[in-house]
């Protein structure tokens, strides 16, 4: 379960979304959150004053509409200095267990090479990111495991039951195959006969090594259903979110192909950018 988590605010309508999901995850403990504001350290003396003054009552007001008046109230830190950075840092300090934020705006130009201030936080946090994108009322039902079968990835499914997010959930877990085809032939456009049974043949080994992954994983108290899917893992996720209609995606951040890693940057629409459900995004194991 969750002792404390962060939660990074910008005050747009975005993060508002992530302080509702945050306030179910905290479970009527708002207490737990730790909700930070991160000052644009380059504006000017005068504006950078204003602003941390403004800070306190901004976040009172977004309180004060969702939570009853003797209701414990989340923690506000207001730091200064490049978002990235900061969010990290305040995470590290308070040792959370959980990194909260909602989508990132259109990015600017600089972001196209170096990633907006969620994709940052993801790349570089030793702990689990939460990109909330949709209404929170009610814990997750629906959640889609994306796997590479490596152990980060099982990682990533297991931090989310510790972190609570898969109770009561029905659990969808899917593996892109991306078959070893040395001597492609065609017909019309279509596998030949061969090609098909080698397909067949690869996907049955899948399901196979897929079955065995998640029954190590020892998740037996919840309900997971299991899909090999041929292609990239970005149309292997997008199959099962036509099909599962999933709230939550729960991915890990390194693994044999480095599902997020390969996604982010290295094509034109990646997960985060194009996912309309909520991702949890978890880095490996820490070591040594």
């Amino acid at each position: 379960m969750i002792d404390q988590l962060l939660l990074a605010t910008d005050f747009t309508s975005r993060s508002e979304l992530a302080l509702d999901r945050a306030l179910v995850l905290a479970a009527g403990q708002a207490d737990k959150i730790g909700a930070v504001h991160v000052i644009d350290g380059n504006l000017s003396a005068a504006l950078l004053h204003a602003e941390e003054n403004a800070t306190p009552s901004a976040m009172a007001e977004l309180f004060d509409a969702r939570l009853e008046p003797d209701a414990p109230r989340p923690n506000v830190l207001t730091r200064k200095g490049d978002p990235f950075e900061e969010i990290l840092a305040a995470a590290n300090d308070r040792d959370d267990d959980l990194i909260i934020m909602g989508t990132p705006r259109r990015r600017r130009f600089l972001e196209t090479m170096r990633g907006t201030t969620l994709e940052r936080v993801i790349r570089a946090s030793t702990r689990p990111v939460l990109s909330v994108r949709t209404p929170a009322k009610t814990p997750y039902r629906r959640v889609l495991f994306a796997t590479d079968l490596s152990e980060a990835s099982g990682f990533a499914l297991q931090a989310a039951d510790r972190l609570g997010l898969l109770a009561k959930t029905d659990i969808t877990a899917v593996h892109a195959l991306w078959p070893s085809l040395p001597n492609m032939v065609t017909d019309g456009g279509l596998p030949s006969g061969s090609l098909r049974t080698q397909i067949a043949a690869e996907k049955s080994v899948a399901k196979r090594e897929m079955a065995a992954f998640l029954s190590g994983l020892n998740l037996g108290q919840h309900k997971l259903d299991s899909k090999v899917i041929e292609g990239t893992p970005q149309m292997a996720v997008r199959a099962c979110i036509a099909d599962f209609a999933p709230v939550l995606v729960v991915l890990g951040t390194r693994g044999r192909s480095g599902i997020l890693r390969l996604v982010l940057g290295s094509v034109a629409e990646d997960l985060l950018s194009w996912l309309a459900v909520d991702v949890l995004a978890v880095p490996p194991e820490e070591t040594g």
